[in-house]
């Protein structure tokens, strides 16, 4: 018994030495969608959930955890929860979990946060609204026959008038008999709305017709036309002509689905839908940002009163730019300049509103690039120095046109390069390095070439190396007629294939004389050095906090700043970790109950010039024990009853949402260098093909409008 007193008593002072020094957790919010939003059914949309570690202390909220709350109707195929870590003072978390509208209605949606020593919270809801989609073949929530009698049509033996499911008076003249002989039963208009018996003592009437149905609404697409061409950045004009038995049909409901949009069309001469209720009916949507593809337009129409219908036409968003380029001359010598003339169109003939122009050379082995503006004529002009180190022979030119909106378009040409004549011409031979030999970023290259004019050394030349950089290095004389010098390959330098040249030129009685030459090398990225400052011990158990602790470093010493750098844990989560001074990143993590056994934990770091380092920690984790929580928290046992006071930290919410806001905004920055980064691969490196591009900028504009809205909020606040 006194045992378990004691015991009692250590586990309440760990509780109340927790509560005085940990961190408290703020209250989670829902930075995306705003409350209010509303979505078709069966679409997906993206729930953003954020929370921050408040403290005025040294603690951190350990064990951090967001769970998204979704009522029926809504579903995640998201991990959920997803864990955060343990959070530093100050520092936020953002998860996200893309939602599945399953079913019509409104809905609350909340975010949870949990800690192991900082408490926890639920954010405010939100709002959200599922809307029935008419067409979709089922009677949805809100939906009526009147609304939509393609998914809720009238019970059997009914019609709709007026708004209602109704039994019609009468279908035929055996449903008007009275039971009286001596009449002649008659039904007048059957089995529509203003059907009626008529019971006359007379000769007997006619018969009557045939039963008719509802007047079915005839729909006319009138634009887009089939299959037509849009690009990015243009609006898809919709206009329909609606009209029933004939004649024009106002005052419907008429809606067209395209681009997971739903676009509602106007006939009230507003809309460029020509006159207010004539049976036109009109609206647009903006093709903004989509790939490449066709897209189906779903044009639906409803009345009270009419069978509604469905029309649709197939669209095609091309973002394709057709490029006319030519260079002026088929053949240049060394030492000219080329000249590219030409302009860029879509695919309906129009010239382009200004844009890019990348220019990539190549023959065999060696490449080179050019790049400049585009005028908002559409027409473009470039021109290029051949020097004396580039080949002769046919070059290949892979032009390439991006516009403002993405649309974009290349074209290929050739042009002959000549070696001026004998006696004009200086021969140019690399002594170092050799060819294809292969460098990493960071090292050194000793550059060596020889100067020679029929075979006799050439002194006092201007002799230069162009970098792939797009730098120039001057060589100096060391013996006559041989040139050296020495590059640092920089740890951002381009990788692969590149191409080193080497130029000479030198005035001889009062004539230039030129040469040059070049060499193919390889050049791959460097191995980061990864030291692990922590964890320094292997063994954990189950309640512990890891603490990772990571300086990263290129191989000269210097901090490598702005890495991507991440722990993966044996289930696959990845922990990313903050870089708290230049090169220096931690994060901790506390190990759940369930976890025990032997880990082999990967530490992945990636500069942002593709330069990557790999490390490995093997930890044993093992279950927690009275004798560990004994062992950790011996001082309670000397401090025994001591009286304790609990000290209240205010909730630095402001600072908190500054640091967030920085966070967010040095992401914003990698995300934007991380796209530039691919356009150089592909525009001037060519290192990257197209879908590869077209991915990768996908993924990078989507999280930079991510990110460009959460500020924005953030700013607001």
């Amino acid at each position: 018994m006194r045992f378990e007193i004691i015991f009692t008593s250590i586990l309440a002072l760990i509780v109340l030495i927790q509560v005085v020094h940990a961190a408290t957790i703020g209250t989670p919010i829902i930075s995306s969608p705003s409350s209010g939003s509303s979505f078709n059914k069966g679409v997906t949309f993206t729930v953003v959930g954020e929370v921050a570690c408040d403290t005025s202390g040294s603690g951190k909220c350990d064990s951090t955890q967001l769970t998204l709350n979704l009522p029926s109707g809504l579903s995640t195929s998201s991990l959920n929860p997803q864990g955060c870590g343990n959070l530093e003072k100050g520092a936020s978390c953002s998860k996200s979990w893309i939602v599945s509208a399953n079913s019509v209605g409104s809905y609350s949606i909340t975010v949870s946060v949990s800690t192991s020593n900082a408490g926890s919270g639920t954010s405010s809801a939100i709002s959200v609204t599922v809307n029935a989609v008419c067409g979709d073949a089922v009677c949805d929530s809100g939906e009526t026959s009147a609304s939509c009698q393609q998914d809720c049509p009238c019970p059997s033996g009914q019609i709709l008038c007026s708004g209602s499911c109704t039994t019609p008076v009468c279908t035929s003249s055996a449903s008007c008999d009275d039971g009286n002989a001596t009449t002649n039963d008659g039904c007048n208009n059957p089995n529509i709305c203003t059907a009626s018996c008529s019971n006359t003592i007379g000769p007997a009437p006619p018969p009557a017709p045939p039963p008719s149905s509802p007047t079915a609404i005839s729909i006319q697409v009138l634009s887009p036309n089939s299959n037509q061409n849009f690009k990015r950045g243009e609006k898809v004009a919709i206009k329909t002509k609606l009209t029933a038995g004939g004649s024009a049909l106002t005052d419907a409901d008429i809606n067209a689905e395209i681009f997971s949009q739903t676009v509602r069309l106007h006939d009230d001469g507003l809309h460029d839908d020509e006159k207010t209720n004539d049976g036109v009916y009109a609206g647009s949507v903006d093709v903004k940002s989509f790939y490449e593809g066709t897209y189906k337009v779903i044009v639906s129409a409803s009345k009270t009163g009419y069978t509604g219908a469905l029309d649709s036409k197939e669209v095609v968003v091309n973002p394709l730019l057709k490029i006319a380029a030519a260079f002026n001359s088929t053949e240049y010598p060394k030492g000219e300049k080329l000249i590219i003339t030409g302009d860029a169109k879509d695919v309906l003939d129009r010239l382009i509103n200004g844009g890019d122009l990348y220019i990539g050379f190549s023959n065999k082995q060696w490449k080179a690039s050019a790049n400049t503006q585009i005028g908002v004529s559409g027409n473009f002009l470039l021109e290029y120095v051949i020097s004396f180190g580039d080949p002769e022979g046919v070059w290949e030119a892979k032009v390439l046109v991006k516009d403002q909106l993405n649309n974009s378009g290349s074209a290929n040409l050739t042009v002959n390069v000549k070696t001026p004549p004998a006696g004009s011409f200086l021969y140019v031979k690399f002594l170092t390095p050799v060819e294809s030999l292969t460098y990493s970023r960071g090292e050194t290259i000793k550059l060596a070439v020889e100067v020679t004019d029929v075979n006799k050394p050439v002194s006092n030349a201007n002799v230069s190396i162009k970098t792939p950089d797009g730098g120039v290095v001057r060589l100096n004389e060391t013996t006559p007629g041989t040139y050296s010098a020495e590059y640092d390959l920089g740890y951002d330098a381009p990788v692969g294939n590149i191409s080193l040249v080497a130029e000479g030129l030198k005035e001889d009685e009062g004539k230039f004389k030129g040469g040059g030459n070049f060499i193919p090398i390889v050049v791959k990225p460097v191995g980061l050095k990864v030291d692990l400052l922590s964890p320094t011990k292997s063994d954990f158990v189950a309640g512990e906090t890891v603490e990772f602790q990571v300086k990263v470093l290129y191989p000269d010493g210097v901090s490598v700043s702005g890495a991507s750098v991440f722990v993966e844990l044996p289930k696959g989560e990845r922990i990313f970790l903050k870089e708290e001074e230049k090169g220096f990143y931690t994060t901790g993590y506390t190990i759940q109950q369930g976890e025990e056994g032997s880990w082999q934990m990967q530490l992945k770091v990636e500069d942002a010039y593709g330069n990557l380092a790999l490390a490995q920690k093997a930890i044993l984790v093992g279950e927690i024990t009275l004798f560990y929580l004994m062992l950790k928290y011996w001082y309670l046992v000397v401090i025994g009853a001591s009286p304790f006071a609990y000290v209240g930290y205010r909730l630095t919410k402001s600072t908190v949402a500054k640091s967030r806001l920085e966070d967010m905004k040095g992401e914003l920055n990698r995300v934007v260098q991380m796209k530039k980064g691919a356009q150089t691969k592909y525009y001037s490196e060519g290192s990257i093909d197209k879908a590869t591009y077209d991915s990768l900028m996908k993924e990078y504009e989507q999280r930079e409008q991510d990110l460009k809205t959460r500020i924005a909020k953030g700013k607001k606040k």
